[in-house]
């Protein structure tokens, strides 16, 4: 940052930071994760995830064979999203294997998702209707809605 330049932290904040001073963490990244616009991949990226319909197989569960379903394309995203977690935020409690937070916050999208009618969503979300229907947390373009599975 250079000796000048204004750094804007929120929108009532604003620190000046001279060169040879490192800039606390704290200031740069939102206390809530939702709120952190680093942790999200493009909106095109995210919103192709959603659309992912599943895929059917076969598992071994207390000695019975059950169909269950993975849907890989939210697992990719979900794993993204913690690893950027993981990286700007450095929580104790988040731990290096991927699986547990993917899992998890797979899930918390998987529950929030919703087939909605591409009529009434916002025009971004019309290209990636099938049979004029989309998958979508909320109406908006920016995340999808990403950020209520992830503040839950």
């Amino acid at each position: 940052v250079a000796p000048t330049q204004e750094v804007t932290v929120a929108p009532t904040q604003e620190v000046t930071v001279a060169p040879t001073q490192e800039v606390p963490a704290t200031l740069l990244v939102p206390e809530s994760w939702c709120d952190c616009p680093d942790i999200y991949p493009d909106s095109h990226e995210i919103i192709q995830a959603l659309q992912d319909p599943g895929k059917k197989h076969t598992k071994l569960i207390s000695g019975c064979r059950q169909e269950v379903s993975s849907f890989p394309g939210i697992q990719k995203l979900s794993t993204k999203i913690y690893l950027k977690i993981q990286a700007i935020y450095k929580a104790d409690g988040l731990t290096k294997n991927t699986t547990r937070g993917r899992e998890s916050l797979a899930n918390l999208i998987l529950m929030s998702r919703r087939l909605t009618d591409a009529t009434t969503l916002d025009a971004f979300f019309h290209q990636y209707a099938k049979k004029g229907q989309v998958y979508c947390i909320t109406n908006k373009p920016v995340h999808g809605g990403l950020d209520v599975p992830i503040k839950e």
